[in-house]
């Protein structure tokens, strides 16, 4: 029971590590969102200046550069929010650790006394059957 304990607490700093893990490989992805994102509000302001060139409004190009701020945007609230989850994985990952640790003791522990505590229980059950033996004689 307490070996599958342990067994239990190393698999949730597996799980926690892989869940870092997948939380950088995201911020990865939206920093390639936001570049992009970028780029295009730069085509957009080069679409708004041949716009002017040309006589027109630049109505389409505007719309390109509000897209990209608000992917921007939404890109930057992304990362907060990560920020936010990877920092509490974080904290749980040291916990975790701290419990892998005292089970890891507890269990080395009962490995080093089990001796002691067969032999305590051994003891126990030869008193309490000279205990039965004497009451049934006396």
């Amino acid at each position: 029971m307490i070996t599958q304990l342990y067994n239990a607490v190393c698999s949730l700093v597996e799980v926690t590590d892989k869940n870092e893990s997948h939380l950088a490989e995201t911020h990865q992805i939206l920093a390639f969102i936001n570049k992009v994102a970028g780029q295009i509000k730069l085509l957009g302001l080069n679409a708004s200046i041949e716009a002017v060139r040309a006589g027109s409004e630049g109505v389409v190009a505007e719309e390109i550069r509000k897209l990209a701020n608000d992917s921007q945007d939404s890109t930057q609230r992304i990362n907060n929010i990560i920020d936010l989850i990877k920092s509490s994985t974080s904290e749980t990952l040291q916990f975790v650790k701290r419990i892998e640790e005292t089970s890891k003791t507890f269990v080395n522990y009962l490995s080093k006394n089990i001796h002691f505590f067969e032999g305590f229980f051994f003891r126990m059950s030869k008193i309490h059957k000279e205990i039965i033996c004497m009451s049934e004689r006396g």
